[in-house]
């Protein structure tokens, strides 16, 4: 899906379009901890896609955009660990928010 904003007075794509890598979607348990004294810590997440620069997840709690946090997906020889910086947090109509991150 391609969507187009203006930004200064040039058309700025947003999207799928925006994005440097490639999305695989996935759906398993992440575990979530905070960088930072600010925000949420140990929290359990579900992982619904992740590529090259980042993952998406679901959260049951809102999560401090401005805090870095650390994502452990997976165990074994399919195991990630990256600190990552929120880029998008939406609530869901079920009370969860959809969580968009970028590896750091």
């Amino acid at each position: 899906m391609q969507t187009k904003a203006k930004k200064g007075g040039e058309e700025e794509l947003s999207g799928a379009d925006r994005r440097r890598s490639h999305r695989e979607p996935v759906f398993t348990i992440g575990r979530l901890s905070c960088v930072d004294a600010d925000g949420v810590c140990n929290q359990e997440v579900m992982i619904t896609d992740v590529s090259l620069h980042g993952c998406g997840f679901r959260c049951h709690v809102e999560l401090d955009e401005s805090s870095t946090y650390e994502i452990e997906i997976g165990v074994g020889p399919l195991h990630l660990h990256s600190k990552m910086r929120l880029v998008r947090v939406r609530l869901r109509n079920d009370g969860s928010y959809d969580i968009g991150a970028q590896f750091c």
